[in-house]
């Protein structure tokens, strides 16, 4: 079974589902996301920020990281910026990556 920090996981996330665009991913207290969530994803105009909620158990912002990260994957879609967030495009994204992490896990 393979294990990493979070730092680790951007390393992973960059090389099996790679951005266009530049991504910065930093771990803040959860009083500094606009909305107190888990995690968010931003884009600048030029690049993605995602931000992750310290205080939770690694394994929580792992999976924080995925969901966030997934929004970034699919931000660029033609026709998918004017949907929901959470569309069914996101969710398949977001799928491949919980299902890719698994396998790099050494879980089936």
């Amino acid at each position: 079974m393979q294990t990493h920090d979070l730092a680790q996981h951007v390393k992973w996330l960059k090389g099996a589902f790679p951005l266009a665009h530049r991504v910065y991913v930093r771990e803040v207290p959860r009083a500094e996301i606009l909305d107190k969530s888990d995690g968010t994803c931003t884009w600048t105009g030029k690049s993605f920020v995602i931000l992750v909620a310290s205080g939770q158990a690694l394994a929580t912002k792992i999976d924080v990281l995925n969901h966030e990260w997934a929004h970034a994957r699919v931000k660029h879609v033609p026709d998918a910026k004017d949907e929901p967030a959470h569309n069914p495009l996101w969710s398949a994204e977001y799928g491949r990556i919980a299902a890719a992490y698994e396998a790099y896990k050494g879980n089936p």
